[in-house]
C-alpha cells in the first residue's frame, strides 16, 4: 500500500512541476500581447508618461531629447525637422514615431522590471544614434539656403546617410485657400 502511494505522490508531483513549467512558458509566450493589448490601462498610462531615449547623431549632437519637464524638445530645429520628425499631442512623425517603442523605457511598471532593476538591468530609455554627421547637414542646410529640395549626402562605403535635408516651399493652394478666407481673393 505505502508503495502505491508513494507512486502516486511522486506522479502527482511531476504532473504539478510540468504543470508549472508550462505555466510559466505560457506567461513569458502572452506577456508581449498583455502588454500591448490596448484595454491595458498599465499600458496606456506607461506610454504617456514613460520617458523617452535621446535621437544622437554620429557625433554626438543631441537632435531630440525629453526636457526637464518631461515634454520632447529638440535643440537643432528645423535642420533636423523633417528627419526626426516630432512628437505632439496630435500624433508622431518621422523617427519620432518608427523609433518610438525603442526609445521607450523599458521600466514599464510590472513585476519583471521590477525584479529586473533589483538585479542591476539598466532599465532606462536607450538612445537611438544616426549616421548623419552633424556638421555635414548644417553645410548642407547653408548650402540649400531658402530654395525648395533636397540634400542626400551617403558614404559609398557602407552605404550609411551623412546628411539628409529637404526644404519645401509652402503649400499654394492651402495658401490661396487661407488668403480667401481671410478676405483677400
Amino acid at each position: 500500500m505505502k508503495t502505491a502511494m508513494r507512486a502516486v505522490a511522486a506522479v502527482l508531483l511531476v504532473l504539478l512541476g510540468l504543470a508549472g513549467v508550462w505555466l510559466g512558458w505560457a506567461q513569458a509566450q502572452a506577456s508581449r500581447d498583455y502588454r500591448d493589448d490596448p484595454r491595458s490601462v498599465r499600458a496606456s498610462v506607461a506610454s504617456d508618461d514613460a520617458s523617452r531615449g535621446r535621437i544622437v547623431t554620429a557625433d554626438g549632437v543631441v537632435v531630440a531629447e525629453d526636457g526637464p519637464d518631461g515634454i520632447r524638445s529638440y535643440p537643432r530645429g528645423a535642420v533636423y525637422a523633417h528627419l526626426v520628425g516630432y512628437d505632439a499631442p496630435s500624433g508622431r512623425s518621422g523617427l519620432e514615431l518608427t523609433r518610438f517603442s525603442q526609445m521607450q523605457s523599458r521600466d514599464d511598471g510590472s513585476i519583471t522590471a521590477w525584479l529586473r532593476r533589483l538585479l542591476g538591468d539598466d532599465l532606462d530609455p536607450p538612445d537611438v544614434y544616426l549616421t548623419v554627421d552633424d556638421d555635414l547637414q548644417r553645410v548642407a542646410a547653408d548650402a540649400l539656403g531658402d530654395r525648395t529640395g533636397a540634400v542626400v549626402a551617403l558614404d559609398p562605403s557602407t552605404g550609411a546617410v551623412l546628411a539628409y535635408l529637404r526644404a519645401t516651399r509652402p503649400d499654394l493652394l492651402t495658401l490661396r485657400q487661407a488668403a480667401s478666407q481671410a478676405g483677400g481673393g
